[in-house]
Formats: C-alpha cells, sequence, structure tokens
C-alpha cells in the first residue's frame, strides 16, 4: 500500500523512464499510520443485477513480510497460492444461473474418529487439507458415500474439498 522508495520513476503517479516523477518516501511512518489502523478501498463490477437478484463477494487482502519488496512478492505468491486451494477463482459462473440440486454431506461435524461424506453426485477426487494448505488425506473413487480416518490427525479446522463431476464442493471440517 505504502511504496517506500520502491517506486523511484513514480509509476503510481504516472511517471515514466522518460519522464520520471520523483516522490518522497512514503511508508505508514511518514504517513503517521496509527498502530492496528488498515484500511482498504474495494470495488467490483460492472455486473447487471435483476431485481430481487443477490450477488456474492468474498475479498481477501494479501500482505507479504519477506523483508524487501522482492521477497514480499514472493511470500504474497505463497499465501495466494494456497488460498486458491479453499477459494477457487469462479470467473466462468453466471450467477444468474439456476442452482443445481447438488446435495452434499459431511458428517459429524465436528468429528473425532472419522467422518462420512456424502453427495448426489459421484465424488472423484476427495482431498483433506489443513490450514496451512498441507495435504493430510487423499481418496479417489467414483463413489457416492466416502469415509475418512481422523483419529490419526491433529485436532483443529479442516478443508475437505471434492472433485464431483460438475465442479468442486469445499466445506470446512473441525476435529475434536
Amino acid at each position: 500500500m505504502f511504496p517506500g522508495l520502491s517506486d523511484p520513476i513514480g509509476y503510481g503517479v504516472g511517471g515514466t523512464p522518460q519522464n520520471p516523477l520523483p516522490q518522497p518516501e512514503w511508508s505508514e511512518f511518514t504517513a503517521a499510520n496509527p498502530p492496528g489502523d488498515r484500511r482498504a478501498l474495494v470495488s467490483a463490477g460492472p455486473f447487471q443485477l435483476l431485481p430481487g437478484g443477490q450477488l456474492k463477494y468474498s475479498y481477501v487482502n494479501l500482505i507479504g513480510f519477506g523483508g524487501n519488496n522482492l521477497e514480499n512478492i514472493v511470500q504474497l505468491n505463497r499465501t495466494s497460492d494456497s488460498l486458491d486451494l479453499f477459494f477457487p477463482v469462479l470467473t466462468s459462473v453466471n450467477p444468474f444461473e439456476k442452482k443445481s440440486k447438488l446435495i452434499f454431506n459431511l458428517y459429524p461435524n465436528p468429528a473425532k474418529e472419522k467422518v462420512f461424506v456424502s453427495s448426489n453426485e459421484a465424488i472423484k477426487d476427495l482431498f483433506l487439507y489443513n490450514m496451512q494448505g498441507q495435504l493430510m488425506v487423499y481418496k479417489s473413487g467414483n463413489s457416492n458415500n466416502l469415509e475418512i480416518k481422523t483419529v490419526d490427525l491433529p485436532r483443529g479446522m479442516y478443508m475437505v474439498k471434492a472433485s464431483l463431476k460438475n465442479g468442486n464442493v469445499i466445506r470446512k471440517l473441525v476435529l475434536e
């Protein structure tokens, strides 16, 4: 958000190598930003919203703490890659299409020793990730019912991703 001294040509304000617009250092320190005060502006569109229609957006602000500007970008890419596992980009989805009658159950939740997964569509692949994005369990097969043994996994929150015929389903799972 604050470029510090990383924009010597002034690209952020319209500078070019042929016409540089050098800027003074701008950091959280020089801007006297109060600790813990982080604000951002997010926008979306264009889109068409029909009467009674709804749109749902999820936004994520990524922050990289790699040391310098290039290391920060590497850290942002790692964080973004792990988020893609849980929140896949759905650029091709038409929000006005009728929803399918998908039934997908994950129970019990919270769980202790095992979890049952059932769907009215065949589950091709099933993945269980911890919150660091590490794959903990993988099952494959074309079945509407699968079981995951969780007795040996650490307690905490997990994400279950199921690959179905018409896309993916992702659900949170808590292990006690």
